[in-house]
């Protein structure tokens, strides 16, 4: 005991030596580079803050949609699925079919008196912060801290990220793109460790991922498809089926919105976003502009317009991976950043080959890439795969000589943010938008922004109304007097007074799920109408017209899947630590 005191002293006063400023020495360390990725990804976002709406191409869709979103939220609705003003003010059923979570985020902070325009550019800069460490935490356990660090800094700073941001306001497909990192990294901890939580902390990162954006998703699966193969070990099969568990449970409770989504998706005018100008034939990249510098706020389309859109992969992110690539090849590291290395060069191969013509003949063998729109959606592998690439040399470097690997971190990252500074700005300055242009009756009066083709428009509108509705609902014939009660996005209530029989029109597009109750009876209703209004019958006297937008049987599937799904993560996390499964081997 007493030999033992000089030691335990000594230990004691190496561990002050090492202490700065109460935090000892290896939490510092740990924490410096997870403090620098904030700072740096909320850099990129610092246009955001400056007030107004950032002119992208789809900015006014989508402050438009979440002030929606957010009305019903107020309302009580807790999971929104019609849009009442949209649709020229007769309403859409938008929200069942365009993934929730960015309205969601952005929705959330007006409930509390933020500014909308505001919430939008606050969720905005949340999510770079969110893609940012997500990608630290997918690439660390590989590539080290410092290897890490410079991965989420060319992801948050990666042209097809900024361009989701200042060019295009692709707000829900830039959600998807910063939480992907989120779901690898889930899926990777599933398998690196086996056991019930990992299992339910990965499929929870998968299911928001699958919220998120349905075209996004969809070019995101060969990242998570390749994360699971990743983890296959002909010695170990628990890794790759519990990748695969993590997948499933994602898919499990994202089914609140996919089931009814797939289910109905055939009453809408989805067919229209295949037409015309929005053909995918049109929008193949020419492989120079996958390394060209330009940036600009211009058109998509293929071709030697000047004013196209940038699309170069960035020159910094190249840079640093064709470097990766070559320290990779000389070096031949084992194990698992030989595995990273390998899917995130697959990714860059895969999705700049999808952007290209030659592969037109994958594009026409699988129908639904078509509602894709733009090949170029596919730079998004491209991004997540330069991004981890050029985290190699510093990776490679830092397990021989750990103090160089840091220097050459805050180079690659100076390097980074200096070659990325122009593409984080909004090609003009925000515009400064009133609370008001976003009111119901404001989005009520005007016809959707260019972020649409009606495609969300029901099969039974044949003659669309040119002119949006005085009230929400309108006598058709016999005499009677009509008052609007109250009215929110999944319900509206009226009061009636007629002498006879009267037919009355809800100014509202016919959809599943719609039901009309008269005095607390069920009444029939019709949209034979050229518009596709619905329409009831109402008895002489006085009487309550509530109608409603409830759940369908495809709503109560989804919803009933989502449920078991959570309840599984719930016991899954419930689970004690010491109940990990055996991964054998």
């Amino acid at each position: 005991m007493v030999a033992r005191a000089p030691i335990a002293a000594g230990a004691v006063a190496a561990r002050r030596r090492h202490s700065i400023g109460g935090l000892d020495g290896w939490r510092v360390r740990a924490l410096a580079p997870l403090v620098a990725v904030v700072v740096l990804s909320l850099l990129a976002a610092a246009p955001l803050f400056r007030g107004g709406m950032i002119p992208g191409h789809d900015a006014n869709e989508h402050v438009t949609r979440t002030a929606e979103f957010a009305r019903a939220l107020a309302a009580g609705v807790w999971w929104p699925w019609w849009a009442p003003n949209l649709g020229h003010g007769y309403g859409e059923p938008i929200f069942l079919f365009n993934p929730p979570l960015f309205y969601m985020l952005a929705a959330v902070p007006t409930l509390v008196g933020v500014p909308l325009v505001a919430s939008v550019n606050l969720a905005t800069a949340l999510l770079l912060v969110v893609a940012g460490l997500g990608m630290y935490a997918w690439t660390a356990p590989r590539f080290g801290r410092a290897g890490a660090a410079v991965a989420a800094v060319a992801y948050a700073w990666a042209p097809y990220v900024l361009l989701d941001v200042y060019i295009r306001q692709a707000l829900t497909e830039l959600t998807a793109v910063c939480i992907l990192p989120w779901a690898l990294w889930g899926i990777t901890r599933a398998g690196r460790a086996p056991g019930p939580r990992a299992v339910a902390t990965g499929g929870l990162v998968v299911g928001l991922l699958l919220l998120a954006s349905t075209p996004a998703t969809l070019v995101a699966a060969p990242a998570l498809l390749g994360q699971v193969v990743a983890l296959v070990d002909r010695r170990r099969p628990w890794p790759f089926a519990a990748g695969l568990a993590a997948l499933a449970v994602g898919v499990l409770l994202a089914a609140v919105f996919w089931v009814p989504a797939a289910a109905e998706r055939h009453l809408l005018h989805f067919e229209r976003l295949l037409n015309g100008r929005v053909a995918y034939t049109d929008s193949f990249l020419e492989p120079v502009r996958l390394v060209s510098p330009y940036w600009g706020p211009g058109v998509n389309r293929r071709g030697p317009d000047e004013r196209l859109m940038g699309f170069g992969l960035g020159e910094a992110q190249l840079a640093l991976a064709l470097t990766g690539l070559a320290m990779f090849a000389l070096r031949r590291p084992d194990g698992e950043i030989r595995r990273q290395a390998l899917l995130a060069g697959g990714l860059v191969v895969v999705g700049a080959a999808m952007t290209l013509k030659l592969s037109a003949p994958i594009w026409q063998v699988l129908p639904p890439l078509h509602f894709l729109q733009f090949p170029w959606r596919f730079l998004l592998l491209p991004a997540l795969g330069c991004a981890a690439l050029a985290a190699l040399p510093t990776a490679l470097l830092a397990r021989s000589r750990p103090r160089a690997g840091a220097v050459l971190a805050a180079a690659c990252i100076g390097l980074l943010v200096i070659g990325g500074w122009r593409r984080a700005q909004p090609p003009a300055e925000p515009i400064p938008y009133p609370e008001e242009r976003f009111s119901a009756a404001a989005v009520a009066s005007r016809e959707r922004g260019r972020g649409t083709v009606q495609e969300y428009e029901t099969i039974w509108t044949v003659d669309r109304p040119d002119d949006p509705p005085s009230a929400r609902a309108a006598v058709v014939s016999g005499p009677a007097a009509l008052t609007e009660l109250t009215a929110t996005a999944h319900e509206q209530r009226f009061s009636v007074a007629t002498a006879r029989p009267a037919r009355v029109r809800l100014n509202t597009y016919y959809f599943p799920g719609w039901r009309v109750m008269v005095d607390g009876r069920e009444r029939p209703i019709e949209w034979d109408n050229p518009a596709g209004l619905i329409e009831f019958g109402v008895e002489a006297g006085e009487s309550l017209i509530v109608a409603r937008f409830e759940a369908t049987p495809a709503r109560w599937l989804g919803g009933g899947l989502s449920l078991v799904g959570l309840m599984l993560v719930i016991v899954l996390l419930a689970r004690p630590a010491h109940g990990r499964w055996r991964t054998g081997g």
